[in-house]
């Protein structure tokens, strides 16, 4: 695998940004044939200014954190569009499925959640709900879908759909 060029345009900053490491490892993570290999090559190709940056975070043995919880609306909308979710029960669940719980339990105070919740509540179920819910409410009020509160189902809307299949 090879990366020729780490500057990529964001729509979001309206300009030109360096590769994530994220995105990085995922590439490299490509490389080899896993039914056929037991290793890969990789090669970086970046500016002199960037590789001490993508160096020292190759090299480091540091945990890759979640940033699933920033865009956890966009991606509940998508489950109930595809009708994987239709109610908040079955949406924790989902929840649950994803590496930001993997990361939750394993790294709790990085997600704002103490020792004595984690303690108290190992399976984070509580923090999952609400997390839900508070996604929920969100696109709720942005008319993506219905959440009714009191029986905790969740339908899709026209507006939510069309979000859904044009990634908006």
């Amino acid at each position: 695998v090879i990366i020729k060029g780490t500057d990529v345009y964001s729509s979001e900053k309206g300009k030109n940004v360096d590769l994530s490491i994220l995105d990085v490892m995922q590439i490299f993570g490509r490389a080899g044939r896993p039914q056929f290999d037991t290793s890969g090559d990789a090669t970086l190709i970046t500016t002199h200014n960037a590789l001490p940056r993508y160096l020292d975070r190759l090299i480091r043995d540091v945990p890759i954190e979640s940033s699933f919880v920033q865009k956890l609306p966009d991606h509940l909308n998508a489950e109930i569009v595809g009708g994987t979710v239709s109610n908040i029960s079955e949406a924790t669940e989902w929840l649950t499925y994803t590496y930001l719980y993997e990361r939750m339990k394993k790294n709790p105070i990085v997600y704002g959640i103490s020792y004595d919740m984690l303690r108290d509540d190992p399976a984070l179920s509580n923090q999952c709900k609400a997390l839900i819910i508070d996604a929920a409410k969100l696109l709720d009020q942005r008319r993506m879908v219905k959440y009714h509160m009191l029986s905790g189902n969740l339908a899709s809307t026209y507006l939510g759909r069309v979000a859904s299949h044009f990634y908006i």
